[in-house]
């Protein structure tokens, strides 16, 4: 799905989709931080008798040029909407939960030890949202 696009599901057409602009801000923010995110957390997995799912353990290890891994780093690192979430499919995501999952995706991309994480991820995520600089029209992000 390019900029500008909707999904070709109608209820999820009122989602916003960020443009290429919004994503490299996040993805510069992110970079930025990745030193000061490595001094906070372990990048190393977790040693937990939890078995991981293949599919997650796959796109851990996928290679950083094959052009699907965004997708599916996107797709696990998702804080709000996830594919495994309950949420109601009328009820659209808002332009701060796109945003802080584009954030979750790009510290993913970086550390992917995250994907198994998520309780971690999230606030990181939030955090790269307020330093790129994005205002909502609601007063918070």
């Amino acid at each position: 799905m390019g900029c500008g696009e909707y999904p070709s599901d109608p209820m999820l057409s009122l989602t916003p989709v960020l443009v290429e602009s919004q994503i490299q801000r996040l993805s510069e923010t992110t970079e930025s931080m990745i030193p000061y995110l490595l001094m906070q957390i372990d990048p190393k997995l977790p040693h937990s008798k939890k078995r991981m799912s293949q599919e997650l353990e796959y796109v851990m290890n996928m290679p950083e040029d094959d052009p699907r891994r965004m997708d599916e780093i996107r797709k696990y690192a998702a804080i709000y909407g996830r594919f495994d979430c309950k949420r109601k499919a009328e009820k659209p995501l808002t332009l701060h939960e796109v945003s802080v999952n584009e954030a979750a995706a790009q510290i993913c991309k970086h550390i992917p030890a995250l994907l198994t994480r998520r309780d971690e991820l999230f606030p990181l995520a939030r955090q790269v949202v307020r330093d790129s600089g994005y205002q909502y029209s609601k007063g918070h992000s």
